[in-house]
């Protein structure tokens, strides 16, 4: 069985093109870091990974934005295939292959694909949001948590936090990480 950790977000730099029984590995913004992810809700050493047969353990290393399992925030836990993994806002999902990486694999950016995404935000899509609500949004996109974005903006967290929600409704997103994870898509294939 061959493991794979697919980034599903675009914000992987740089990584392995599969993982190797009994190996470590380094999740960061480091260049240094095995897996090097360019989103800046990563810590410089976010995560350890090491690679069992069948499954991963992945170690947060006390991260600013966290790790998380399927949602569910982590200091260390047993990843299994199909699971997803979130550093900070940066997306993976734990993938399991039968069949041996073939030699002109090797160097593919197999690691960096889309194992599965919502379509882009589209302009259109954008120009729903007023003009408060794009303000927002504009905050949205950078690392600051709801209530560094209300104290930023010289707001009420609760009217930061309405404007939230309004914005999670007209765009079709369930959370941050999906709307960033739509932005990116949309800076990609503008």
């Amino acid at each position: 069985m061959v493991l794979r950790l697919i980034c599903i977000d675009r914000s992987l730099e740089n990584g392995p093109g599969h993982l190797v029984v009994g190996e470590s590995y380094r999740i960061g913004r480091l260049s240094r870091c095995a897996f090097v992810l360019s989103d800046l809700s990563v810590s410089r050493k976010h995560a350890d990974l090491f690679v069992q047969e069948a499954s991963v353990v992945l170690k947060d290393l006390n991260s600013r934005n966290g790790t998380f399992l399927d949602g569910q925030p982590i200091t260390k836990a047993e990843v299994q295939p199909g699971q997803l993994v979130r550093f900070g806002f940066a997306q993976f999902q734990l993938i399991a292959h039968d069949q041996p990486v073939r030699a002109e694999d090797e160097l593919s950016e197999a690691s960096t694909f889309l194992a599965f995404a919502r379509p882009p935000l589209r302009s259109a899509e954008l120009e729903q949001l007023s003009k408060a609500e794009r303000r927002v949004f504009d905050q949205l996109l950078t690392p600051l948590g709801e209530k560094e974005i209300a104290s930023a903006m010289g707001l009420s967290q609760h009217t930061v936090h309405n404007h939230i929600r309004a914005i999670y409704r007209k765009l079709e997103v369930k959370s941050r990480l999906e709307l960033l994870a739509r932005w990116r898509g949309k800076e990609q294939h503008p």
